[in-house]
């Protein structure tokens, strides 16, 4: 397994797209690091996906009806587990307040 990065810039409130399926290959993201940037304190992002057939963004809910929410911070590594985005096409996050110009790193491996 091939692990690898990509810097997101944020666009107002929303990241540009992570692919996660490009090639016959999966990138699949295991977490985010956030830069040591008072402007992530107190956001938060939510995940959103696209399967790429309609162009529509959909919120990421798991089984029980939790929406897929992450609580960001400062200088910090968040994980993720990785089962959660097998199957999408596309990926981006949506933040709770505006991040404009900002950018987070996404650690993700190639299956």
């Amino acid at each position: 397994m091939e692990r690898k990065s990509k810097t997101l810039t944020f666009s107002t409130a929303t990241s540009n797209i992570l692919t996660l399926f490009e090639d016959a290959n999966y990138q699949i993201p295991s977490g985010i690091i956030i830069p040591n940037d008072a402007a992530f304190n107190g956001k938060t992002l939510e995940v959103q996906v696209s399967d790429g057939g309609s162009g529509a963004y959909y919120p990421l809910y798991d089984m029980d009806g939790a929406k897929f929410t992450i609580t960001l911070g400062a200088n910090r590594a968040i994980y993720f587990d990785m089962g959660n985005f097998v199957g999408w096409k596309f990926l981006k996050f949506v933040a709770s307040g505006s991040l404009d110009g900002k950018t987070m790193i996404v650690a993700y491996s190639g299956l």
